[in-house]
């Protein structure tokens, strides 16, 4: 089981991201607060069952799809590590470059 939990400072900035454009287009925080929650649901199972999230063809990442978002990280031992916070309306293209840094 999962006992601490790890942001990325890039999976820290990208979601920090994503609530600066909702706050910011909505006029208010009440999306990002929903989010937020998501988030935390889907990491207090990701705790309880690390194998949740998809498998991808790095050894031990998964991703776990909130909404229009995919959280990606990799779960060593007791501690679960976010390494990408990522809106899925993105470019595939730059997420594979950037998940390639944590092979």
């Amino acid at each position: 089981m999962v006992k601490k939990v790890v942001w990325t400072q890039t999976a820290y900035s990208q979601k920090i991201a994503v609530y600066e454009y909702w706050n910011k287009k909505n006029g208010s925080s009440s999306f990002s607060e929903k989010l937020e929650k998501a988030i935390n649901d889907a990491i207090d199972l990701i705790k309880k069952f690390p194998q949740l999230g998809v498998k991808t063809q790095l050894k031990n990442v998964r991703i776990k799809i909130i909404k229009n978002y995919l959280l990606i990280y990799r779960v060593s031992e007791d501690t679960m590590f976010i390494l990408l916070f990522w809106d899925s309306r993105q470019n595939p293209k730059d997420l594979d470059r950037l998940i390639k840094l944590y092979q």
